[in-house]
């Protein structure tokens, strides 16, 4: 079924309205939310583990090392003197370059 245009207005002349300037889109940049923020605190993770854990029974002190015995039945001299011998010890150690202890 066809339908008709609606009937035109008393002002509608078919044409453009002249006269008016021609719209220019503006870009505008909103304002950050971040103004005036301070950070109080930040984490920095590591790609490569730095330190791992030392678990074990101390064998022996003194002289600036303590050795530890492993659950693998491993001894491990670990410098500083910690613990007291046939304690059971558990250390935070840091590698050293190339992997050792």
């Amino acid at each position: 079924m066809w339908t008709s245009p609606p009937p035109p207005t008393s002002d509608d002349t078919g044409t453009e309205p002249e006269g008016e300037p021609p719209v220019t889109p503006v870009a505008t940049v909103a304002p950050s939310f971040r103004q005036n923020v301070t950070v109080l605190r930040f984490t920095i993770v590591p790609s490569k583990t730095s330190r791992s854990h030392e678990c074990g029974v101390v064998t022996d002190t003194g002289g600036g090392t303590t050795t530890i015995l492993d659950e693998n039945g491993e001894e491990t001299e670990l410098s500083g003197d910690e613990g007291t011998e046939g304690e059971e010890i558990c250390l935070i150690t840091r590698g050293k370059k190339g992997g050792g202890k």
